[in-house]
């Protein structure tokens, strides 16, 4: 029996006990918490640029990085011209232009709506990278005062392929653009000069940037001259006469004024020696056939041998224009006679005859210095060259001449495209010239398409010249550079002969394609190879040393790297590095303060 009663018991027990793990089993778990939903905020690290022809997978970085939902998917919103579509998350298109697609999160704005976002992609070309053009540089000097300082800086520029401009200004310790501290805020294309500015120099650049890979560009320096406020003053023209605080010279009537004091012995030493600024371009027809009992224009300096012009004139890249002057007894230019004296940043154009004649100096003497300058003016005398009739002592730098040079009939004339007549230490860099240079018959006479006559360690160095060539009389040296390279170490470097023809006219000639007659040769230099060699001269095997120099055809002529590469010029935005190659239907070197093309393409060049 009380067997029989334990195991009712024990029965009993397990049967609470499995009741018991039944209602525990039955019991439902709780679902875990839903997180809460992250929003897309932003889609950054997308391409911006593509070439027609290669597919570009198209990638973008969502944030924040937690968000609910990440993935991308990729519409074409506008093709523009490129043709664009995209599949498996690549653009593909066919032309250059510019193409806006769309980033879409699907439930990325909120947990039932997209987040969306577009971007523009320039597409490039096959085998192009967009190239950045300043079509128009900062004015190399402005004149403020102090305390009611007004006006800015600009630059224009223009970009290939599509890509989009970006600027920063940038100031400097001096007149360079390298280096610099960039300007907090001057991001456009056109930067105001702070109000603030106390009495100084203070220098300016700009760096132009693009989309795409395009090479920055930077401007040249511009430099802003703040005047101390009412500290001189003159009764012929605004300011000081200072470096910072120049004469500022607007009128034709100011201009003559200039000369007339520079000539005069009672007021030579007050004015000739100071600095001057053009601020508007001057015409001075008024002082032309009309004027001085027909003989035009009385040049600034050399008037007489002691009264010559020795300061320094700043054009501002005005011109003069109007220039007249007929007179075979003086040395005839704009300027008569520098010594020690500059010119630089000027145009001038017209028409002269004199002894010694240039259309920016007659002569140019003793440290002297004529650098940004042009001269489209016809000239005619016994020593003349397009920008400076005789150099001695002196240079000419980053200048061109597009007027037609000639002499009359004499023993010893000189006449070149940019100087006539050199004698010691001097410099021709970095120039050319277009017009054609015609030597009447006389003897021992020497014309070149840069320089007549060189001579006693003067240099032409990266220079080229596109007129015929045409000269007479016994004894006569003509060359498409120089006519006549004599003595000294004088030598011819890193040159082209573009001219179409060099012609004889003369007896006992000597020609050739760089240079006349040398005793030297040349460094480096190159022709055109169908260059002409009239009146019974011939020219001979031509190579990079010698009178002829090497052959290039009229393509090569055209291509950066013939000049840039082979003849080591310096292409840039600067003084320095002043070469560009011209734009439009001028396809030549052209310099980068140059506003248009000098003269029409050279039509056996083309």
């Amino acid at each position: 029996m009380k067997v029989i009663q334990r195991i009712a018991m024990l029965t009993a027990i397990i049967a609470i006990a499995v009741s018991s793990c039944k209602k525990k089993e039955d019991k439902p778990t709780p679902p875990p918490p839903t997180p809460a939903f992250v929003a897309v905020t932003d889609i950054t690290g997308v391409p911006t640029t593509a070439t027609a022809g290669t597919a570009l997978t198209l990638t973008g970085t969502v944030a924040p990085a937690t968000a609910t939902n990440k993935t991308i998917t990729w519409t074409v919103k506008t093709q523009g011209t490129t043709h664009a579509t995209i599949a498996d998350g690549k653009l593909n298109t066919t032309a250059a232009g510019t193409v806006v697609v769309t980033a879409t999160v699907a439930n990325g704005a909120t947990a039932t709506t997209p987040y969306t976002k577009d971007f523009t992609i320039t597409v490039n070309a096959v085998g192009t990278t967009p190239v950045i053009t300043i079509n128009t540089q900062p004015a190399a000097t402005t004149n403020v005062t102090a305390g009611s300082i007004t006006g800015s800086l600009s630059v224009s520029a223009t970009v290939t392929e599509g890509a989009t401009l970006s600027y920063q200004w940038y100031s400097n310790t001096s007149a360079s653009n390298e280096g610099g501290t960039a300007e907090s805020g001057a991001t456009g294309a056109s930067f105001t000069i702070p109000v603030t500015l106390p009495a100084g120099e203070y220098y300016y650049f700009c760096e132009v940037k693009a989309t795409g890979g395009a090479e920055p560009k930077r401007s040249g320096a511009a430099t802003v001259i703040v005047a101390a406020a009412g500290v001189c003053s003159d009764p012929y023209f605004e300011g000081c006469g200072t470096s910072t605080v120049p004469f500022e010279i607007g009128t034709a009537e100011q201009l003559a004024k200039l000369a007339e004091l520079v000539n005069s012995s009672a007021t030579y030493n007050a004015y000739s020696d100071k600095y001057y600024i053009l601020t508007a371009d001057i015409d001075l027809s008024g002082y032309g056939a009309g004027w001085n009992d027909g003989k035009g224009w009385i040049s600034i300096g050399g008037i007489s041998v002691a009264r010559r012009f020795n300061g320094n004139f700043d054009g501002k890249f005005h011109k003069v224009s109007g220039l007249y002057i007929d007179n075979s007894t003086i040395t005839g230019g704009l300027f008569g006679v520098l010594y020690g004296g500059s010119v630089q940043n000027l145009g001038v154009e017209g028409t002269i005859s004199s002894g010694v004649a240039g259309g920016v100096a007659g002569e140019a003497r003793t440290g002297s210095s004529i650098i940004n300058c042009y001269s489209a003016v016809s000239i005619s005398g016994k020593f003349a060259g397009g920008v400076v009739g005789q150099l001695t002592s002196s240079n000419v730098t980053n200048c061109y001449a597009t007027g037609d040079i000639s002499t009359a009939l004499s023993i010893g004339t000189y006449a070149g495209g940019v100087v006539g007549s050199t004698l010691t230490n001097c410099r021709i860099t970095n120039c050319y010239a277009t017009g054609t240079v015609i030597g009447a018959s006389g003897e021992n006479n020497s014309y070149g398409g840069i320089v007549g006559f060189l001579n006693n360690g003067c240099r032409v160095i990266n220079c080229y010249a596109t007129g015929a060539v045409n000269g007479g009389g016994y004894g006569i040296r003509g060359g498409g550079v120089v006519g006549n390279n004599n003595g000294g170490i004088s030598s011819v470097a890193n040159c082209a002969a573009l001219n179409p023809s060099i012609t004889n006219t003369g007896s006992l000639p000597s020609f050739g394609r760089v240079t006349g007659f040398s005793y030297f040769g040349g460094t480096n230099n190159v022709a055109w190879n169908g260059m002409k060699a009239i009146g019974g001269i011939t020219f001979g095997a031509g190579s990079a040393g010698n009178n002829d120099g090497a052959d290039i055809t009229a393509e090569q002529a055209i291509v950066e790297n013939t000049y840039k590469v082979d003849l080591s010029w310096k292409f840039g935005n600067n003084d320095a590095n002043p070469w560009q190659m011209g734009a439009g239907e001028y396809k030549l070197p052209v310099f980068y303060w140059q506003k248009a093309a000098p003269a029409p393409m050279p039509t056996h060049l083309e």
